[in-house]
């Protein structure tokens, strides 16, 4: 399986990688929960697929939009107060849900592929903390 096949399995499903990510995510990191107030669950759980389709495209596809979305989505976290090193916990949650949700399907290739992908999405995010760069404004 490829990364591009594992989108297309996430994207065919409803929200079961999403409602699978949350659960874990909270209960491992349970202070967590405060950068999440007054967020709808079920519209993050749309982002989060949204998100999830954006790095493989940029991974796959290295395309400026994917990009420019990732470093809205880095400055967006920017101004909501969450800190870069989060990130690295948010990635192991990720990759043990996606384990999880594929089970037999997951294998060393995917996970390798997965991991590359999230890595490159968040360096592009961490940008976006520094520079907002579709309108040539610095934050």
């Amino acid at each position: 399986m490829t990364l591009a096949e594992s989108i297309h399995q996430i994207l065919s499903r409803n929200d079961l990688v999403t409602d699978l990510f949350y659960l874990t995510y909270f209960e491992r990191y349970p202070d967590i929960q405060t950068h999440f107030d007054g967020v709808d669950m079920e519209q993050q759980a749309v982002l989060l697929k949204m998100a999830l389709t954006t790095i493989q495209q940029y991974y796959d596809h290295d395309y400026p939009a994917a990009e420019q979305y990732l470093l809205v989505l880095g400055h967006k976290h920017h101004l909501r107060r969450i800190p870069q090193d989060l990130y690295a916990d948010w990635r192991d949650c990720m990759l043990d849900t996606l384990e999880r949700y594929f089970e037999h399907m997951w294998s060393e290739d995917l996970e390798d592929q997965w991991t590359e992908a999230i890595n490159n999405a968040i360096d592009v995010m961490c940008r976006g903390y520094r520079e907002f760069p579709l309108n040539g404004d610095k934050s």
